[in-house]
This record gives structure tokens, C-alpha cells and sequence, in this order.
């Protein structure tokens, strides 16, 4: 997964402008995941929450006809958002950190966790080309 390059990535308009919207949708599953004093969760167990975020952004992305699926890097043990626009493919994000702390399937919510707009990440996703997506499911 990449870094956010900020000013040195041209993001696509139609991404950039969605930030606000998938912050919002990513917050809304931050607000609802409860966890008792040892961090289980009734619907999660101990379980993190980036697999409902990145479907949570799909979601709106699709609204607006924007081609999303979600995808777990193994490796790292997150789903993020993969996104094809201009025949391009993006990786969508909002970094676990700003919502949870914790690794390898066992994760606690950041107290009074709060996901700006500024937190959504937008990286093109280097050496994948549209077709290629299949390969990485």
C-alpha cells in the first residue's frame, strides 16, 4: 500500500471531491463498533473494522457510478478501497491508526475517534492496471 503523496499526486477531481462524503461514511462505522473493557465487540470480537470502512466507501463511490472493491492486503492485514477512474487504478483509504490501534486481529478503537476529510487518502496504485484487478482478489 502507498502514502498519500499529497500536492506531488494530482488526485483525481472526481475522488478529491468525495473526501468529505467518505469520511463521513467511514465515521459512521467507527461511531457504531462498541466494545466492552477487554475491546471485544459483539459484532467484531476483537476484530478491527477496516473491512466495514472500506465497504462503507465503496458504497458511496458506487452511488456515484465510481468502479470500487474493496481488497485485504494480507501482508499488512487491511482492506482498503481499489478504484479505477481515468484507466487508472487508486488505492482509497482512511489509515487504520486514525480509528484503531492494535494488529493481527486483535484491535481496540481510538477513543473519540474522528475522521476528517484530510484523512482519506487517495495513492495510485503502481504497476496494476484495471485488468489487472482480478489477479489480486
Amino acid at each position: 500500500m502507498g502514502a498519500d503523496a499529497g500536492a506531488k499526486v494530482k488526485h483525481p477531481a472526481k475522488l478529491a471531491r468525495l473526501r468529505p462524503a467518505l469520511a463521513r461514511a467511514a465515521q459512521k462505522v467507527v461511531d457504531a463498533w462498541a466494545q466492552d473493557a477487554e475491546g471485544v465487540s459483539e459484532e467484531y470480537g476483537v476484530g478491527g473494522v477496516c473491512d466495514d470502512v472500506a465497504e462503507a466507501m465503496c458504497d458511496v463511490m458506487a452511488r456515484r457510478r465510481i468502479d470500487c472493491r474493496t481488497h485485504h492486503w494480507a501482508d499488512d492485514n487491511h482492506t482498503n478501497c481499489l478504484v479505477v477512474v481515468d484507466g487508472a487504478v487508486w488505492e482509497v483509504d482512511v489509515p487504520p491508526r486514525v480509528y484503531e490501534t492494535g494488529a493481527w486481529y486483535r484491535y481496540r478503537k481510538v477513543e473519540d475517534a474522528r475522521i476528517a476529510a484530510t484523512d482519506v487518502t487517495i495513492v495510485p496504485l503502481e504497476g496494476v492496471l484495471p485488468e489487472d484487478l482480478e489477479r489480486l482478489e
